[in-house]
């Protein structure tokens, strides 16, 4: 695959849920799209497999390029690869590996990566269910903000959490 193809390839996965590129130190970038039942439906309205064509081999490709940027400390990749384990694009789904990487970009600040670690735990996805926990990280990102988490979190607080 050559690197025109590469370019085009990362900008089809990021370009539809808004992922933002020009500057990675962005409080909240957003993750890749996903429309699976047991994924909270904040990833994305849109599902990429119908929207950009991509093959499963691309898909790998991309994540292979996330993973190197990611293993460097490089935020948005981190939050990026957390999202294809979480969605199961490019590779197996898998909750924990998720969380892992994603624990890595709200280490860095990242408000959509605390958001995604306050839905794993009010939804126990990769972890034990723990709505106290699960406050605590969509408050951090609403402070951080991520608009979506800012819902989470007043409504949390609402009903008492």
């Amino acid at each position: 695959m050559n690197i025109r193809r590469v370019m085009l390839l990362l900008l089809v996965i990021a370009a539809p849920a808004g992922v933002v590129y020009a500057d990675s130190s962005a409080s909240e970038s957003k993750p890749l799209g996903d429309e699976s039942q047991d994924a909270p439906k904040s990833l994305s309205s849109q599902n990429l497999d119908q929207n950009s064509g991509l093959t499963s081999k691309e898909y790998r490709e991309a994540l292979e390029c996330y993973r190197k940027a990611a293993e460097q400390g490089e935020v948005t990749a981190e939050l990026n690869v957390g999202t294809a384990y979480w969605s199961g694009k490019g590779t197996e789904k898998n909750y924990a590996e998720a969380l892992r990487w994603y624990g890595k970009a709200a280490d860095q600040g990242n408000a959509t990566a605390k958001d995604m670690l306050g839905d794993a735990y009010r939804l126990g996805l990769g972890v034990p269910v723990d709505f106290a926990k699960g406050l605590s990280w969509s408050c951090a990102a609403a402070e951080g903000g991520a608009t979506r988490a800012m819902n989470s979190c007043g409504y949390g607080l609402l009903i008492g959490g």
